[in-house]
């Protein structure tokens, strides 16, 4: 009985910290970023956008408690021109995914994002890793040459920065440790472009529900072994 108990508030604690859906409104500017402008190809070369590949100056208002005002961005979208003041839901990274591809591109992107985006510092590592975001995120197989979403292999330096950062994230699949990686997803359900950003804060309320669920767990158990003495 303790262990399904125990269970349940384990299970409570957890959903306390999942990121709730959360509307509000994004605008975006390009303006003192890195990055620069790339020939990318998607939908299996059919399209090609030959534009800004790099971070972006996120504004959010009407955001979750403690969530910061203003972020670098990446671009989950590549289908989609983003609209300013673009109405969007916030949703953690876990529920984000493309082509059905497995394990889930949500894992993967946030993982690139939590990685790198804090470490970026040249333009190059910028447009690296916004490819290597739309890699991950649209194709299994992880290669910038081919599938449904490459890079024209005119971009030399860009691909190679992108296939460091592919690399590692090999690496980390491998062992299982993208499963551990969040980040926030602006979703502005195809009406605009969705935004990867740093992952929220829990609010308050969440946190106390965690703490009270954590702690039913533990008297639950430490209940059980007086019983047992």
């Amino acid at each position: 009985m303790f262990k399904k108990m125990l269970s349940v508030g384990i299970a409570v604690g957890v959903l306390a910290l999942s990121q709730v859906a959360h509307a509000t409104t994004l605008t975006s500017s390009i303006a003192g970023m890195l990055g620069q402008n790339v020939k990318n190809y998607y939908n299996n070369g059919a399209s090609s956008f030959n534009g800004w590949t790099g971070q972006q100056n996120n504004g959010i208002a009407g955001g979750p408690a403690n969530y910061p005002t203003s972020f670098t961005g990446y671009c989950v979208d590549i289908e989609h021109f983003f609209t300013n003041n673009e109405s969007v839901t916030i949703n953690d990274t876990s529920g984000l995914t493309k082509n059905s591809i497995s394990p889930n591109s949500g894992y993967r992107v946030a993982w690139l994002y939590n990685t790198y985006s804090s470490s970026v510092t040249t333009n190059l590592q910028a447009a690296g890793l916004q490819a290597a975001v739309w890699e991950a995120l649209y194709d299994n197989n992880l290669n910038l040459s081919s599938g449904w979403y490459s890079v024209d292999s005119s971009e030399v330096a860009v691909i190679a920065q992108a296939n460091t950062y592919l690399s590692a994230l090999t690496t980390a699949i491998g062992n299982g440790s993208y499963l551990t990686a969040h980040s926030t997803w602006f979703n502005a359900g195809g009406l605009g472009q969705d935004i990867l950003g740093p992952s929220q804060v829990p609010e308050p309320g969440m946190v106390s529900l965690l703490a009270s669920t954590s702690l039913s767990g533990l008297w639950v158990l430490r209940r059980r072994k007086f019983k047992t003495c």
